[in-house]
């Protein structure tokens, strides 16, 4: 039996926004506690690592199931997410 389109995509949606939100409040613990007298304040290194880990899932993925066949703009994708990250480096 498939299951219906509508039906995956709500799942999807439900998924991400779950993941997220998982990770928000993970994160949000990260930098409230205290270890050795000391708050986590690498938020930079944070975000690299967030980051560097989204990208290996990723790629992990890609060579388990296979690539979508569309063509991704890779340069303008690397940009926008490089210029994002600084961007909230510098704030």
């Amino acid at each position: 039996m498939a299951i219906p389109t509508p039906v995956k995509l709500a799942l999807c949606v439900v998924g991400i926004f779950g993941c997220f939100s998982y990770f928000a409040v993970l994160q949000e613990d990260l930098f409230k506690k205290e270890y050795a007298g000391k708050k986590f304040k690498s938020t930079f290194f944070m975000m690299v690592a967030e980051r560097a880990l989204n990208g290996l899932v990723g790629l992990i993925f890609m060579m388990i199931l296979g690539t979508s066949g569309l063509k991704i703009p890779i340069n303008q994708i690397f940009v926008s997410g490089g210029t994002q990250m600084f961007a909230m480096a510098l704030s």
